[in-house]
């Protein structure tokens, strides 16, 4: 009995010893191993001057448009998925990134996306494509992933629409922005929120940005109405002149009730509503 139970401790020293050996072995290899351990930075809701300004600019048929995010700030990387519903909004659809894009400590980044598919073949100038396109297609969700010091994180909803549909009134799905008048009746123009300014607008901003994208001319005749994030009794409507680089109050036909406020527009870009 004594032989045995000595054989037993010594076996279990052994044991012991090996797992020690083996721990220790693990230990130094995934010290010296050189591999980082992934970080994830804190989520951090930026102000809305730090925020990108975001587009999403479709072509004149409808088949394509470009995404479009500008003065990006505090990341190094993005990622996003863009859906969309076909078939008047019966068919789910969409793209995503695999992995995260390296922004190449870039402030800008784009991408032109299909709303349908691509089949390729051949290289070079031989290169032949041949597309398959979506039909009617009312609009979708966005979410795109910011990741540098800080993640940022930013969900909207989006409409396309033919021109011809503009007399009857577009809105975006929480009623919050409105736009009815008169567009080029074949072209297709997109609605949705802007995530950030394209540049800073003295006063507090108490709704929007919203924007208006086309390829097509933004000239136009119709009214915005937009609804107040907080009641005011002083506000202003404010669009971005491309052109000029800066912001225009829109006045004609001015009405406001403290909670909602209407405007007449010449023009599609980007509004604010505005307490100065």
């Amino acid at each position: 009995m004594k032989k045995n139970h000595l054989i037993l401790v010594i076996a279990l020293v052994v044991v012991l010893i090996i797992g020690g050996v083996g721990l220790l072995s693990r230990n130094k290899k995934d010290e010296t191993s050189g591999e980082k351990v992934p970080t994830v930075a804190p989520e951090v809701q930026l102000p809305l001057e730090e925020r990108p300004f975001f587009s999403l600019v479709p072509t004149s048929d409808g088949h394509w448009v470009e995404f479009k995010l500008s003065g990006i700030n505090q990341a190094k990387t993005v990622e996003y998925e863009l859906g969309y519903l076909a078939g008047g909004g019966n068919i789910p659809r969409g793209t995503k990134t695999d992995e995260a894009i390296d922004l190449n400590n870039s402030s800008f980044f784009s991408r032109k996306f299909l709303f349908g598919s691509e089949s390729c073949s051949g290289t070079g100038e031989s290169r032949v494509c041949r597309y398959r396109y979506d039909e009617d297609i009312v609009g979708g969700d966005i979410n795109i992933s910011l990741q540098g010091t800080i993640l940022q994180k930013y969900a909207l909803s989006y409409r396309l629409f033919k021109g011809s549909e503009a007399a009857n009134g577009i809105e975006l799905s929480d009623g919050n922005f409105i736009f009815e008048g008169n567009l080029p009746t074949k072209n297709y123009f997109t609605m949705l929120p802007a995530i950030g300014l394209p540049n800073k607008i003295e006063g507090k901003v108490l709704a929007g940005p919203y924007g208006i994208f086309t390829a097509g001319s933004n000239q136009a005749k119709g009214k915005i109405t937009i609804k107040l994030e907080e009641p005011a009794s002083e506000v202003k409507i404010f669009g971005w002149d491309q052109t000029s680089k800066s912001w225009k109050e829109y006045t004609k036909g001015f009405e406001t009730d403290g909670e909602v406020v209407s405007v007449e527009v010449d023009f599609l870009t980007t509004f604010v509503a505005v307490s100065q």
